[in-house]
């Protein structure tokens, strides 16, 4: 659901065992750092907020309380009118008051 302006400025098309699939550009790929984070340390590493954070798939292991001081964590790490994606199944379980959900697993920093 993607703006066709953004898909061909900011990814390329590429076939994955015959599927078509889209990447990041080399040059946007620049601007996003990847790095390994335990999730459950009391504080986040990070010298800077964050526009996006994915965070996948990885709640629905965690019980309530964690979960909730995950997302802190994320919204603490994460600018002013930035973006939180979380997985289908893990949207339920986001209730804090920074947030805005715009879409099912989507929320917006207040």
């Amino acid at each position: 659901s993607m703006p066709e302006a953004y898909l061909k400025k900011y990814f390329e098309m590429i076939e994955v065992k015959k599927e078509k699939c889209y990447r990041v550009t080399d040059h946007l790929s620049g601007f996003v750092r990847y790095a390994p984070l335990n999730l459950i340390e009391e504080s986040y590493p990070f010298q800077h907020k964050f526009d996006l954070i994915y965070c996948r798939n990885v709640l629905i292991y965690f019980d309530p309380p964690t979960i909730t001081k995950v997302i802190g964590r994320l919204v603490q790490n994460l600018k002013k009118n930035g973006i939180l994606f979380l997985g289908h199944s893990e949207s339920g379980n986001v209730k804090h008051p920074e947030l805005n959900a715009l879409i099912s697993a989507v929320y917006q920093k207040k």
